[in-house]
């Protein structure tokens, strides 16, 4: 639920919470309290009354927090997925710590198999989402990265990891995004009808738009934005990763096929500058 007007925000959201409530005790049903609780997602630079964020049902008040775990992805209300981030970074961090004490012993292909089990899953889990936010938000996720492939190739602490990467057929964590929402858009434009309802219609090409000829006219439409924050949004960020595809790749409708081909251009034409 949304509203400019906070006051009125919180209001609607107990009306709400009323009429759900008499909906539990029509059904013989209740609801945890103690387990729930809710967030108000403000922008970066905001402020509000906390005091007034009372929010109830039952007569019972719910406990308001900054950040909360939903479907394995922690939801901030700054959306800034920083808590999200940090946990990947915990997880990961420790996995390649285990690796490191037995690099000894293994193979590189050993190597690659214990990246796909106990790193890569972190990384690509809703990506899409999380990893879509500031480039230096990101970058300690990317600089544990480099730290594994240092390994993987036996390479030297200092060493440069373009080629790393390369060799090791590994996509960076920004490159994985970019990888995703390519996949998301080619749904969209390929095979929409595998999508639910309210994507239909996300993202328009300029020719649905205007219909006389332009050099652009078989882009995706991008919206405008005054603000960071919006920039990472699918509607920002789709029409520019697909718009910046060969088309080649844009005019490939299978799937596989899609998947296979982007890999590898994503590999070969990183998103940034390595280091």
């Amino acid at each position: 639920m949304s509203h400019k007007n906070f006051d009125t925000l919180v209001t609607s959201m107990n009306n709400e919470l009323y009429k759900i409530n008499q909906w539990f005790k029509a059904n013989k049903l209740s609801l945890n309290v103690k387990k729930t609780n809710f967030i108000i997602f403000v922008g970066r630079n905001k402020k509000y009354d906390k005091e007034k964020a009372r929010i109830y049902i039952n007569d019972n008040a719910i406990n308001q927090v900054s950040h909360t775990r939903f479907l394995g992805v922690i939801i901030d209300e700054k959306l800034s997925w920083k808590n999200q981030i940090d946990f990947v970074c915990k997880k990961i961090s420790k996995n390649i710590g285990i690796i490191r004490k037995v690099k000894s012993l293994l193979s590189r292909n050993i190597f690659m198999v214990l990246y796909y089990s106990l790193i890569y899953p972190y990384l690509t889990y809703c990506n899409i989402i999380w990893g879509s936010t500031y480039t230096t938000s990101i970058n300690p996720v990317y600089l544990l990265q480099k730290r594994f492939v240092r390994i993987a190739a036996n390479a030297s602490f200092t060493a440069h990891t373009a080629a790393l990467f390369r060799d090791l057929n590994v996509m960076t964590v920004f490159d994985i995004n970019k990888f995703q929402i390519a996949l998301f858009v080619h749904k969209i434009v390929h095979n929409s009808s595998s999508l639910p309802e309210q994507y239909k219609g996300l993202l328009n090409f300029n020719s649905d738009i205007h219909h006389h000829y332009t050099r652009q006219h078989n882009l995706l439409r991008s919206i405008k934005t005054k603000t960071t924050q919006k920039q990472h949004t699918i509607m920002f960020r789709g029409p520019t990763v697909w718009n910046n595809l060969s088309q080649i790749l844009q005019s490939c409708s299978s799937l596989p096929s899609f998947k296979k081909l982007l890999k590898i251009d994503v590999i070969e034409h990183p998103s940034i500058t390595f280091s």
